[in-house]
């Protein structure tokens, strides 16, 4: 029995040791570690950058009904369709006083994206946010957007742009419909589904 035992240890210390090493050895897509990828938002560590209410659950940035729901609470500007539509057809966003912000993962922003959107995966946003920090510093408005319905990402990317980032609050917009509202509208896309 004690050799079973120490026969399973040594395979779990191998394959973490393995684990670990390849990790490491990645550039691209590898695992920070340290890193809390799953932090909880509390509402108040943001200060809401203007006075309209920050409770999702009765301030739907898509205009919709107000049900109840389960994305987190957050302290910033909702973003509606129409106003997102609004300002990829602006001046603006030409000129690269106003980006998208895709917290999506690749897979999807390769599938299809708000043409001309920058692309940070909010579970490796290292290199996402280094290709894309001097358009972003210069950036008056950010909108940042994930897949809608249920999605949480655009939520956690805009903590981390403001809070690890120092990315002013008042310049990022939470479009929290995202693609799955842009594409139901019939707006137009980039990526493979676009051709």
């Amino acid at each position: 029995m004690r050799n079973t035992a120490l026969q399973t240890l040594g395979i779990v210390i191998a394959g973490l040791a393995l684990g670990i090493g390849s990790n490491a050895a990645r550039t691209k897509g590898h695992v920070t570690l340290g890193k809390n990828y799953f932090r909880v938002l509390i509402p108040s560590a943001l200060d809401p950058p203007s006075d309209e209410p920050t409770d999702i659950a009765t301030a739907r940035s898509d205009g919709g009904d107000n049900a109840p729901s389960k994305l987190p609470q957050h302290g910033f500007t909702p973003f509606s369709l129409d106003q997102a539509a609004d300002l990829f057809m602006g001046a603006g966003y030409a000129s690269g006083e106003a980006v998208f912000v895709d917290a999506r993962d690749i897979e999807h922003f390769t599938e299809a994206h708000i043409p001309g959107a920058i692309h940070i995966d909010r579970y490796s946003s290292d290199e996402g946010f280094n290709n894309a920090e001097q358009a972003l510093r210069m950036a008056n408005v950010i909108v940042v957007y994930c897949g809608g319905g249920e999605c949480e990402d655009s939520i956690y990317l805009a903590t981390e742009l403001v809070v690890e980032r120092m990315i002013p609050v008042e310049a990022i917009r939470l479009f929290e419909s995202g693609m799955q509202a842009w594409e139901g509208d019939g707006l137009e896309i980039e990526g493979s589904e676009a051709e």
